[in-house]
């Protein structure tokens, strides 16, 4: 075999696993706006990472990266995500007086929406030597909506969302480190009340916020796993 045929077939195979890959790990991309291990260059840049990630974040991306790290990484990221109005809501809160009623709280929630949202994360990539690498990341994202609009009909927009999600995978070097290749698994539980509307009215009548806008049992939270492999 000549040497351009040698380099064809070596280029022919090297586009056709790497288009594997691209499809068997780009099922992990469909999730929220930074989940845990997804990093932040990464979302910078389209949310592109395939080929780039060679640390904690190919636990997303493409477990393969994860064969490219030769110390061992520990992480602990915190994002914290609150709107204008929550801080501007919280500040005129404080400052009414102790005899204020319900109706002065409204006033102020009126035509504005409280959003929170946090998430937190601790990761672990563990090389062994040129043999392998394993990576493990668990992490607990929150996410709560408040608002009231609607003056005549005083209506009430709540939302919470609580997810526990859990990443774990291995990479090792083949061929003489010639080709990267790895496997992982995400698990996402998650306790969910969607956006509901319900008036005030409602909300007075029932003894419990659940009997307006529902709830969620933390003992039987919503279960999914997606499972990654890549080169």
């Amino acid at each position: 075999m000549s040497r351009l045929s040698y380099h064809i077939r070596y280029l022919f195979v090297s586009v056709i696993l790497l288009c594997l890959g691209v499809v068997l790990t780009q099922q992990a991309q469909s999730g929220e706006l930074r989940r845990p291990v997804q990093g932040i260059r990464n979302l910078g840049m389209g949310n592109t990472g395939i080929a780039l990630s060679f640390d904690e974040n190919a636990l997303f991306y493409n477990p393969a990266g994860l064969a490219s790290v030769d110390s061992i990484l520990v992480g602990f990221p915190i994002l914290i995500e609150v709107s204008d109005d929550s801080v501007n809501i919280v500040n005129d809160i404080s400052k009414l007086s102790g005899d204020s009623k319900t109706a002065d709280i409204v006033a102020l929630l009126m035509g504005k929406r409280v959003h929170f949202r946090s998430l937190i994360d601790l990761n672990l990539i563990m090389p062994f030597g040129e043999l392998m690498t394993f990576g493990v990341a668990g992490g607990y994202e929150t996410q709560f909506d408040l608002g009231v609009r609607n003056p005549v009909s005083i209506e009430i927009d709540f939302g919470f969302r609580l997810d526990r999600i859990q990443n774990m995978g291995f990479a090792m070097p083949v061929a003489r480190g010639r080709w990267l290749v790895g496997a992982g698994v995400e698990t996402i539980e998650r306790c969910d009340i969607p956006l509901t509307t319900a008036t005030i009215g409602t909300i007075l009548t029932n003894t419990k916020l659940s009997g307006s806008f529902g709830s969620c049992e933390l003992t039987n939270l919503k279960h999914a796993q997606t499972f990654n492999f890549g080169f």
